[in-house]
């Protein structure tokens, strides 16, 4: 199902991904089929309940360790489901963003206290993780951001705008 007419990747014809990919695509076409994408395209939001359904079917944290409580995968299954999403037309499901972005930032750079704090909620779909780089003037040029987060006591006073966050509105 390569809509593109390209060569498969060899990894993608492993016995596992395969069976894996079909897998997500019976989930996708079960809990996003295309009268509800369509309804989340006009809420321009995907309905909370789907993270947490997503999370029940292990597709949160997939190329997270089992220790840190993910499924254990590795980045081919992110793509997996990026790519089902795509092809389903699901992709406004911004579960891509925060399996293969936001969650890893916080395994490889956070506290311990953080991880242990966030991971397992955002891991379960309790939380989405969500990023927030566009202001109004610099747009998506990191270099031109100028919001500063300055630490006071034991807290952060954050100061800017946003005119676009990812995920932001769950």
């Amino acid at each position: 199902m390569n809509p593109l007419s390209v060569p498969e990747p060899d990894f993608m014809k492993d016995e596992e991904i395969v069976l894996f990919s079909d897998s997500v695509a019976k989930w996708i076409d079960e809990h996003a089929p295309p009268e509800a994408v369509q309804s989340w395209i006009a809420n321009s939001s995907v309905p909370r309940e789907l993270w947490t359904k997503a999370g029940e079917a292990g597709l949160m944290g997939l190329s997270m360790p089992e220790e840190e409580g993910g499924m254990g995968g590795d980045y081919r299954h992110e793509v997996v489901l990026m790519r089902q999403l795509g092809w389903k037309g699901a992709d406004h499901f911004g579960i891509s963003l925060h399996n293969a972005i936001v969650a890893p930032y916080i395994w490889h750079y956070g506290t311990e206290e953080q991880k242990q704090r966030w991971l397992p909620r955002l891991l379960t779909g309790e939380l989405v993780g969500a990023i927030a780089m566009t202001e109004p003037g610099a747009g998506s040029d990191l270099q031109g951001i100028k919001t500063t987060a300055i630490k006071q006591g034991n807290q952060y006073v954050v100061n800017g705008s946003k005119t676009f966050i990812t995920n932001g509105q769950l």
